[in-house]
């Protein structure tokens, strides 16, 4: 299914949009519990050489802001100039608005990196590049369907792409 974008995913798990709420508190619940995911291999260097030339670097993420500061570590969140945490299924491009404004970065200043196919959408919807990455969640063939404005086979290509 990680070729499925998350309206089709959710009518074959037989799952009702009425029910999202419920699962999404146990799955913040299970979140808290576990311990925190480990970086894809070379992220962090990307994350740090994008913050050294000064690029800022925020995050729109579903995950709560403990936990992504839990994967992060202290010295890299503090790198991260803009968190918008716990964005709904279907609410990210709101996410990517708050990070815009907060910022003062105009939309088409901004490249919003993603590995599913809403986060796609939701760069589109708010008016920002979309890119999106052959690491993560969804199937690098259906990301790249999507035709995101870049691709990404490796981290160091986005910090290429950024001139450093």
């Amino acid at each position: 299914m990680r070729a499925c974008d998350a309206p089709t995913v959710m009518r074959r798990l037989g799952v009702s949009r009425w029910r999202l709420p419920a699962i999404g508190t146990e799955l913040r619940r299970l979140a808290r519990e576990a311990p925190p995911p480990p970086l894809f291999p070379g992220v962090a260097g990307m994350l740090d050489r994008l913050a050294d030339a000064g690029i800022a670097l925020g995050i729109a993420s579903s995950n709560s802001a403990a936990q992504i500061r839990r994967t992060l570590g202290t010295a890299r969140s503090a790198r991260i100039a803009h968190l918008a945490a716990e964005a709904s299924l279907f609410g990210k491009a709101a996410r990517f608005r708050r990070i815009l404004r907060e910022s003062g970065i105009a939309a088409p200043q901004a490249l919003a990196v993603g590995d599913e196919l809403r986060d796609i959408a939701a760069a589109r919807e708010a008016g920002i590049a979309a890119g999106a990455v052959a690491w993560g969640y969804a199937n690098p063939d259906r990301l790249r369907a999507e035709a995101p404005d870049a691709f990404f086979e490796r981290p160091e290509e986005i910090a290429r792409l950024c001139g450093v």
